[in-house]
This record gives C-alpha cells, structure tokens and sequence, in this order.
C-alpha cells in the first residue's frame, strides 16, 4: 500500500508531504492530511451518525495555487460552519480557459465524539510545492497553527 502522506518537521509550523498516483489522488491525501492535524478523523469516521457533505469549488491558475485555494476553502467552511470532516473527494480537475477547476466533496458528521486536536490558522502559500516525477505526485505543504 502507498503512503498517503508524511509528517516533516519544521521549525514553526507544521509540514506535510502528501503522495498520489494522480493529482486528484494527491489533493485528496494533502487534505487528509490536514484534517488529520486538526480532528481524530477516525474518531468521526467511526461515530455512529449519519454522514453529510458539503461541495467545494476551487479555481486557480497553477497546480499549487490549485491546491492552496482548495484546501484554505476546506479550513473556511470547517471553521464557518464548526464541521467535524473526515474525508475529502475530489470528482474532477479540469482546465476552463487558461485555469484549473476543481470540483469536490468534504464529507463530515454530526457528533459528539471529542476529536479536535489542533487549531490551523492558514496553510501558508510561500512553501507550498506541487511535483510530478515519475508517474507520482508529491504536495509539500506548511501550515500555520
């Protein structure tokens, strides 16, 4: 089985690397990823309520501001609308003009299951990197908590 992500340390912030067979794949890992540092998402996977999503619309003009624009919509709507997610899943990228669209889907629960873990203020767009080598994608991402 591939990794799906890593943590990497970092002298202020958190770092992660998340890994995929496509981008879509590599996407969905980084925002594993992140929700990870944030929630228990195995403690929400697991409570007994029923799941629900939210859909997320991102556009940008680059694979990393891709990426960025996506998941600090992800950290928006958890923050707005006090989500417990678990999953993210992206259903396409597509190139509109000369931009990248991405559509996806945040899922949560609604439940009284204590997981939060640590509060990320931002995912910070300066180290944000965004490789295809070899057939693998590979997001490097730092955020600040």
């Amino acid at each position: 089985m591939q990794r799906k992500f890593i943590y990497v340390p970092h002298t202020a912030e958190m770092k992660f690397i998340a890994y995929g067979k496509s981008e879509r794949q590599a996407i969905e890992n980084s925002a594993l990823a992140m929700l990870n540092i944030m929630f228990d998402i195995e403690k929400i996977r697991r409570a007994k309520s029923v799941a629900k999503a939210v859909s997320i619309r991102s556009k940008a003009y680059s694979p990393a501001d891709l990426v960025w624009h996506t998941l600090q919509k992800i950290l928006t709507i958890v923050d707005e609308k006090e989500l417990k997610p678990y999953l993210f899943k992206v259903f396409g990228i597509k190139n509109v003009g000369k931009a990248l669209a991405l559509e996806g889907k945040l899922f949560y629960k609604s439940t009284d299951v204590e997981c939060y873990r640590t509060e990320i203020k931002a995912v910070t767009p300066y180290a944000l990197q965004v490789v295809h080598k070899k057939g693998l994608w590979r997001i490097s991402v730092v955020v600040d908590v």
